[in-house]
């Protein structure tokens, strides 16, 4: 909707699922993957969106509004750049793939974020 992530190839979207090759165990496990990391991803856009419309509407104090969406718009950030990363990964070939290594970047972001938050 507001064309931040990335667009499904117009030959994916198009083609009916009898005319897709079957999937392999993996490739079943990474398009789940790919499809929760998207859903999640709209779910907290549709939360953020919610907490902008209580905002606008002074529907309840900013401080409460503070506490109830505690880090949401970092939140939100964190996994839109995730979700392009899994479906940059989810584009390559198979054979180029290289999952481990995407989580562990992400890890180790997270574990730095942590850190210097903390200090």
């Amino acid at each position: 909707m507001r064309n931040l992530l990335l667009k499904k190839k117009p030959s994916d979207t198009n083609r009916s699922s009898s005319e897709r090759k079957p999937l392999d165990n993996r490739a079943r496990v990474v398009q789940e993957l790919v499809d929760t990391e998207r859903k999640y991803v709209q779910d907290l856009e549709t939360l953020q969106d919610y907490m902008r419309t209580l905002e606008a509407n002074e529907v309840i104090s900013k401080d409460l509004i503070h506490v109830l969406f505690l880090n949401l718009n970092q939140l939100v950030d964190f996994q839109r750049r995730f979700l392009i990363r899994v479906e940059t990964q989810n584009d390559l070939l198979p054979e180029q793939q290289s999952w481990g290594a995407l989580f562990v970047e992400y890890v180790s972001w997270i574990n730095v974020s942590v850190i210097k938050d903390s200090f």
